[in-house]
């Protein structure tokens, strides 16, 4: 009976032990975690960047091109 419970309570403390390694492992903020997320934050701005620029610059390029059109005489 005592070498049971003996097991048991070996066998439960490792379990704590396995536990608490996966929660550190898990939750713990490493110094690289920072660097990351800063990373995907300036890759999404740059997306909207390129995107809204893509936009407004074919806006503004035909915009241009028929002032440019219609300022040539004969046209």
């Amino acid at each position: 009976m005592r070498l049971l419970i003996h097991l048991l309570h070996g066998l439960i403390q490792s379990t704590q032990l396995c536990l608490w390694r996966l929660w550190a492992s898990l939750f713990v903020c490493r110094p690289a975690q920072g660097l990351v997320e800063y990373s995907l934050i300036l890759m999404l701005i740059a997306m909207a960047c390129i995107a809204i620029l893509t936009t407004v610059g074919r806006t503004t390029s035909e915009l241009w091109y028929e002032k440019i059109i219609q300022a040539f005489p004969g046209s």
